[in-house]
């Protein structure tokens, strides 16, 4: 019995997981009027999303990353309930695995998407792509901040020109996505094998 009632609140996790993301994909359209169905979807996915909105560490500069929080609160529920559903039980280990995994994966996913915007942003500066264009523009405002952040930590931003500190930026990211995933699944294996 309570393994069906799980399968049942898996799935419905996962739809609502789905329409969250189709509203998220829907505000990236500007200026695209959706009329009705924006207005239903926003009524079923606002009051759960602005619990995360509330949350100010998820904005960083132009990138509020408070859908991807909501997002990831709602993978942890489904695989702790999807882990009832055909196991029966879950244990203390198995939750913090899932949950190390699920705020593990969306780390890395934007990890690697920094370092791909960098890589562009480097490849542009060195072919001598004309830096004022709207492309070039959105991508400095997305990493400059981060890349300077980071930079000052290590005492070297005053030192360093633009490309220059992209190019650490970019270098600092695979160190961190290779070493991270290394030591995340280390950790996510011996939290998923604990016996509580």
């Amino acid at each position: 019995m309570l393994q069906d009632i799980m399968r049942v609140i898996s799935t419905a996790i996962s739809i609502y997981m789905l329409i969250i993301f189709i509203r998220i994909v829907m505000t990236w359209v500007q200026g695209a009027s959706y009329g009705r169905a924006m207005d239903v979807l926003s009524r079923i996915t606002d009051p759960f999303l602005n619990i995360f909105r509330g949350l100010r560490f998820l904005q960083i500069g132009y990138m509020d990353f408070s859908p991807i929080a909501a997002i990831i609160s709602l993978s942890i529920v489904s695989n702790i309930t999807t882990q009832i559903a055909y196991a029966g039980t879950v244990t203390l280990g198995k939750v913090l695995a899932f949950t190390l995994s699920a705020v593990a994966s969306a780390f890395f996913f934007f990890l690697t998407l920094f370092l791909i915007l960098t890589v562009i942003r480097v490849l542009g500066i060195f072919l001598g792509a004309n830096s004022t264009g709207r492309f070039w523009i959105t991508l400095d405002r997305i990493l400059q901040p981060l890349t300077f952040r980071l930079l000052e930590r290590f005492g070297r931003s005053e030192s360093l020109t633009y490309p220059q500190a992209l190019m650490a930026f970019a270098v600092a990211l695979l160190v961190v996505i290779v070493l991270g995933r290394y030591l995340a699944g280390i950790a996510i294996g011996a939290l998923g094998n604990l016996p509580i």
